[in-house]
């Protein structure tokens, strides 16, 4: 006889604790810099550590589709070194020169995605990316980035990459 008395209070109860909000959110898709917990993360921080990060892997062989230590290709390489300081980047070189920010040559910082055309000058598709190590004061600057020899550094001032540059994205948050 009791039942009849319990059971609303039961349904009551039970009601009430599913309208409490819930402290998680799923997570948004996409790739979008990650926000850091604390302000007193730098640009001038993230862009060492991914250079350290890159320098690491300098000699790695280039492996088409390479995304690993044991080999990389050239856009598997960048997500690889970004990955490994907290950001995430799509896996092509197309895809990641869609995403941050676009920034003029002279105004390139390391840490920059710098694209190329491929081997055929006369398309301007993005076929290549490498990483801002060092801007000179020329507008000319040295990236890291794995091609056929590997992953290496290289000059924008060398004929093969002066013809072929494109543009450059910022990743990097600026604080």
């Amino acid at each position: 006889m009791m039942t009849h008395k319990v059971l609303p209070l039961f349904f009551f109860v039970c009601l009430l604790a599913s309208c409490t909000t819930s402290r998680y959110s799923a997570p948004k898709r996409g790739y979008s810099t990650p926000k850091r917990e604390y302000t007193r993360y730098t640009k001038e921080r993230d862009s060492e550590k991914i250079i350290n990060y890159a320098r690491q892997q300098l000699g790695t062989p280039y492996v088409y589709g390479g995304t690993t230590p044991n080999g990389f290709d050239c856009s598997g390489f960048v997500q690889y070194v970004f990955r490994k300081a907290g950001y995430s980047l799509p896996r092509t070189s197309m895809e990641q020169s869609k995403i941050g920010k676009k920034v003029r040559k002279q105004d390139l910082r390391q840490g920059d995605l710098v694209f190329f055309k491929g081997r055929n000058k006369k398309h301007s598709k993005v076929a290549h990316v490498g990483i801002v190590v060092e801007k000179y004061r020329n507008n000319s600057f040295r990236f890291i980035h794995s091609a056929s020899r590997g992953v290496g550094e290289s000059n924008s001032r060398e004929t093969y990459w002066k013809e072929r540059y494109l543009h450059a994205r910022r990743i990097l948050p600026i604080y």
